[in-house]
């Protein structure tokens, strides 16, 4: 009875003597202050790292103290964080209103026109201080004379440059896109808008953009044509020409 006890021993002495010895660890922890920590990452997160060293001790760090952390090799600490606060710096949008005058042509008549529209996108566009982002809006043409109020909702991609450093920007800006009508019996189409003016800061990363814009695009209803004969009145497709002046606010 004896000899088997003490064989059992002697068996199970090695999983004791196993569960009881340290694992040495390789993982390195250096932070910025210059202190040095060898052992083991307990857990992780984008912010916070738990650390117990060789002899048992466990320490907190915010990774915003770490400068270095590895295997064998102390390798630099991945900065996902930084990462993700660079494309939030760059994340910016622009909230559009415009108005002015619009032209139908052939049929020479005109119109007011109002739209308002919002882009979403980066302001470090083509490594380089330009907005491009894709957006949508609403805009509305009143020809009272002719009893018609048109409905158009664009989509497009718009792209916003300003051309010098100085504190008031000169900028350009152009969208091209398609307009979607949602007034019965016409059609939208294809539309392509250049605009030009002075951006000024207002808050931070922010600004206000003043100027004026050209817009052509494709409209397809009843056309009225007038000329020295008279009106005529016709099913087709034609050019609908706006101009007037635009204000945005860039966040």
């Amino acid at each position: 009875m004896k000899k088997a006890f003490f064989t059992l021993i002697l068996l199970l002495l090695p999983l004791f003597l196993g569960f009881g010895q340290e694992t040495s660890s390789k993982d390195v922890i250096v932070l910025k202050n210059g202190n040095k920590f060898i052992g083991e990452i307990v857990l992780q997160t984008d912010d916070t790292v738990i650390f117990q060293t060789n002899d048992g001790k466990r320490y907190q760090f915010q990774t915003s103290e770490i400068e270095r952390m590895g295997q064998k090799e102390t390798k630099p600490i991945v900065k996902a964080t930084e990462q993700h606060l660079r494309e939030a710096r760059n994340f910016s949008g622009l909230i559009e209103i415009k108005g002015g005058i619009a032209l139908s042509t052939p049929a020479s008549v005109t119109a007011p026109n109002f739209g308002c529209s919002v882009a979403l996108g980066s302001r470090n566009a083509f490594r380089s201080q330009a907005f491009a982002g894709i957006g949508t809006g609403i805009e509305f043409v009143l020809a009272k004379e002719e009893g018609k109020k048109m409905a158009f909702i664009p989509i497009f991609i718009q792209v916003h440059k300003n051309l010098t450093d100085n504190q008031i920007k000169p900028f350009i800006g152009t969208k091209i896109g398609y307009a979607v009508s949602t007034t019965k019996n016409y059609k939208g189409g294809t539309a392509a808008l250049l605009s030009s003016g002075i951006s000024i800061p207002f808050f931070r990363r922010s600004a206000i953009n003043v100027g004026i814009f050209g817009k052509i695009q494709q409209i397809t209803g009843t056309i009225i044509e007038r000329n020295e004969r008279g009106d005529f009145t016709k099913h087709g497709t034609a050019p609908l020409v706006s101009t007037g002046g635009v204000v945005s606010f860039q966040f």
